[in-house]
């Protein structure tokens, strides 16, 4: 029987925690901070998660100081309207629902007077609660750049290299100049870089030794300016993925060569890639033989073995691309003149 209520007990807080709701606020980012944009005059700040039949205090809280109230709404049974706080009409609430507030925040009507926003921490919860949900205020210009992507260079072909030069943004939150770097395709993925100052206040965001991806297909690239948010579409890449390649033009009957001999061998693919990568002879034991140029698919090489070359005779083509590419190895047999 005891066994049995404490199971009903149990029972009875999990459901009671569940149904419990937590304040929280939207738009409140990855770094739990809300920006409110220069010039604009709706920046909205959502409360969701409140307990119903409540009242709903706003606060800021801004340079040490204690916490002004920014706003309040009563509980909705009453059909009254909410009110607006110490901050007048920049910060001015309203209940959307039982459970849900809003505040609308309007920079311009701050005049000179801009550290609530911009070191401001706005906090919602309901009265007599010990639950606050809160963000961090970021005043902010948006991003303003030139964007783009491309596959490689000539020093390194087969890496990723995305470019963002920024012409305009400020944000008084520290530490969020931050660029959100996205890839849909058959591999997608994100991934993060950060501004750096380049000269006289402008900024560049560039990732330079990210791999291209290895699977064949379409890609699509766009990045994310923080602060603000601002959405670039750079473009598209198309990947392809290099075919086998293969050893030809050099077998002798049953592979066997002769010692002091020349074998002349080409080392080909029907798809060198793209971008396009090169192909390569290697010998086993001695290294590479002939590396060819990117994009040409097919190379030859001749090749002189003497008596000394017993224990290499082995040789292997590949095309070397955003990874390797081996073919199959080829192995010969050496023999002696009569």
């Amino acid at each position: 029987m005891k066994l049995l209520l404490t199971l009903l007990l149990v029972a009875t807080m999990v459901e009671e925690s569940a149904a419990r709701q937590l304040p929280a606020l939207t738009p409140c980012g990855y770094d739990h901070v809300a920006e409110v944009i220069k010039g604009k005059k709706d920046n909205i700040v959502t409360c969701y998660g409140l307990s119903s039949g409540k009242h709903v205090d706003w606060n800021l809280q801004f340079g040490g100081r204690f916490p002004d109230a920014v706003g309040y709404c009563p509980d909705v049974s009453t059909n009254q309207p909410c009110s607006p706080g110490s901050m007048g009409m920049a910060f001015v609430p309203e209940r959307v629902a039982d459970t849900v507030s809003k505040i609308t925040i309007n920079p311009t009507m701050l005049g000179d007077h801009l550290l609530p926003v911009q070191g401001g921490r706005l906090m919602c919860f309901n009265r007599n609660s010990p639950s606050t949900a809160w963000c961090d205020l970021d005043y902010i210009v948006p991003a303003k750049a030139n964007c783009s992507v491309r596959a490689g260079t000539p020093a390194s072909p087969f890496s990723l290299i995305a470019r963002c030069d920024i012409y305009a943004g400020a944000s008084s939150h520290r530490g969020r100049y931050l660029c959100e770097w996205l890839q849909r395709g058959p591999v997608t993925s994100t991934f993060f870089s950060r501004w750096y100052v380049k000269t006289h206040g402008e900024h560049e965001c560039v990732v330079h030794a990210r791999a291209l991806p290895t699977v064949t297909g379409k890609y699509y690239y766009t990045v994310i300016l923080v602060p603000g948010r601002i959405k670039y579409a750079l473009g598209t890449l198309d990947i392809i993925r290099p075919a086998v390649p293969s050893l030809s033009g050099c077998k002798g009957p049953n592979k066997i060569i002769l010692e002091y001999s020349t074998v002349n061998c080409t080392c080909s693919t029907e798809n060198i890639g793209k971008p396009p990568g090169r192909l390569q002879f290697v010998r086993f034991g001695k290294g590479t033989l002939n590396l060819g140029d990117f994009g040409v698919k097919s190379i030859t090489f001749s090749l002189f073995l003497y008596r000394e070359d017993h224990l290499s005779t082995q040789f292997r083509c590949e095309v070397i691309w955003a990874e390797r590419i081996v073919g199959s190895v080829e192995r010969f047999l050496l023999h002696p003149r009569e």
